[in-house]
């Protein structure tokens, strides 16, 4: 919460009037990108549609070795977290995830105003169920044993619950590094070279890294489940809102009925 406070304290520093003899130019208050409901909600509803598959974790079987797995089939580098168990790392990392978007919006609409960030919180959407949309399709076809399968201290209905098969990758991660990355970029487009963007990405990053750690020690996943989430993560950050610098539009097709995508590039 300190560190929210903080960025939401330099935001509104940094967005302090300049001087008449440092600029004469108003700051720009409408949105970053400029969206196409055609296809940005859709896109959008899908994500979250997909992402709430992992709802549906109990009702898939179980782990393949549960109750108790081998270790000796762990990866060496990730060998270290087999057994691992513990809530309430398991609650930090929810906590984290959830501040972690809060930041995220609270960010938005401190540096633009409530109607702009609404419009930009769209595209931070995206990048956040598409990295949270890619986990749980993965998740739930590579069906890899959580850490506490691999030990006997978690209770046997987790180790035999279908959500103890969804360690690869971790959704928590991506999530946070998706939302931390995908806010930087819109600061960065709206104020080139403001240190307040890098003050923004560090406490995101931080955070991040919090939410990763503690899946590991509460026993959900592996550390190479939670790089690959933060890769994920960070490259949907920057993708996404590099897909909303060059817009795309619904047109009627002069050919005949229908809709077109007209996807302008320069040449």
């Amino acid at each position: 919460m300190l560190a929210g406070l903080l960025v939401h304290a330099a935001l509104w520093m940094s967005a302090a009037p300049a001087r008449a003899d440092e600029t004469t130019r108003a700051p720009y208050t409408g949105p970053t990108y400029e969206l196409e409901p055609l296809i940005d909600l859709p896109v959008l509803a899908t994500q979250l549609v997909i992402a709430g598959g992992w709802l549906l974790g109990p009702q898939l079987a179980p782990p393949y070795c549960a109750p108790q797995c081998d270790r000796s089939k762990v990866w060496a580098v990730d060998r270290f977290a087999t057994g691992y168990y513990d809530k309430s790392w398991v609650s930090v990392s929810d906590i984290g995830m959830a501040a972690q978007i809060a930041l995220a919006a609270g960010t938005l609409i401190v540096d633009e105003g409530f109607t702009a960030a609404v419009s930009d919180a769209v595209v931070v959407a995206q990048a956040v169920a598409g990295s949270l949309t890619l986990s749980v399709l993965t998740n739930t076809s590579t069906r890899r044993p959580r850490p506490h399968v691999y030990g006997d201290e978690s209770p046997l209905a987790d180790r035999t619950s279908g959500k103890a098969a969804l360690s690869f990758f971790s959704g928590h991660t991506a999530t946070a590094f998706a939302a931390a990355v995908s806010v930087f970029e819109t600061l960065r487009r709206r104020h080139p070279g403001r240190l307040t963007n890098y003050v923004v990405l560090g406490v995101g990053l931080g955070i991040g890294a919090l939410v990763g750690s503690a899946r590991v020690l509460g026993g959900q996943h592996f550390l190479t489940d939670v790089l690959v989430g933060a890769v994920v993560g960070t490259s949907l950050g920057v993708l996404v809102p590099a897909l909303h610098d060059t817009p795309v539009q619904l047109q009627l097709s002069t050919q005949g009925a229908g809709l077109g995508i007209s996807l302008p590039l320069p040449l």
